[in-house]
């Protein structure tokens, strides 16, 4: 299983390349780092609205 700690320092990153592929929802993109992670990572809304603010 991916940690949570690793993956939180790069959270922005990985938020901003997939919205530069695409407009996204914050459950659309919630929901394509779960399946590129293959379940191993599932990003709380918390966590996620949080790094889509600081963006």
């Amino acid at each position: 299983m991916i940690s949570a700690d690793a993956i939180r320092g790069y959270i922005d990153l990985i938020v901003l390349g997939l919205l530069r592929e695409r407009p996204s929802y914050a459950y659309e993109l919630a929901k394509t780092i779960s399946q590129v992670s293959q379940g191993q990572y599932a990003i709380k809304q918390t966590t996620l609205y949080s790094a889509l603010k600081r963006l």
